[in-house]
């Protein structure tokens, strides 16, 4: 929502000389475009753990989602 209210108005910068950075781990789109128009600096870089991340998310919603089934589902196989 804030994006659309200023899009045409630019960063707000009459009281700084600091520059705005943005580290963008996309590929550059219409977003990133937007950013450069409004004079932002946007750095494209991907860490070199991003793919560790991923994996360790994916892997926890395994377990959570286990861990979820076998809760819910728990009175179907224990006898009470």
């Amino acid at each position: 929502m804030h994006l659309l209210n200023t899009y045409h108005a630019p960063f707000p910068q009459a009281h700084t000389s600091l520059t705005p950075v943005c580290i963008f781990t996309g590929a550059p789109n219409a977003l990133s475009n937007w950013l450069k128009a409004k004079g932002v600096r946007v750095v494209f870089h991907r860490p070199k753990w991003a793919d560790r991340l991923i994996a360790v998310q994916v892997s926890t919603y395994y377990v959570y989602m286990y861990m979820y089934i076998i809760y819910r589902y728990r009175s179907m196989y224990v006898k009470i």
